[in-house]
């Protein structure tokens, strides 16, 4: 695998980079966030990459605040490091 460190879709439609790059060998992992603070849920996709949705303040870890401020490019940064080890990416280390 030849993997990906952060994969963002904007603007829509979702889901059309992250099939071909995962059917390509890359890990990817496709956030969409919004501008709420919805909690989050992860997917693994049949197309053979992970999604992760909602919001840009929301809960993604269920020990995590309800709400926490954040700014797209940190969330995102948070997130790949939260998730690194359980998606076994070696670049995103």
């Amino acid at each position: 695998s030849t993997g990906l460190k952060i994969f963002l879709e904007i603007p829509p439609p979702f889901g059309v980079f992250g099939p071909r790059l995962a059917a390509a060998g890359h890990i990817v992992s496709l956030y969409r966030f919004s501008m709420t603070a919805l909690y989050h849920r992860v997917y693994f996709r049949p197309e053979g990459y992970w999604e992760q949705t909602g919001g840009l303040w929301g809960r993604s870890d269920r020990d995590g605040p309800l709400f926490r401020a954040a700014r797209l490019a940190s969330r995102v940064r948070a997130e790949c490091a939260r998730v690194t080890e359980v998606r076994d990416n070696p670049r995103d280390r």
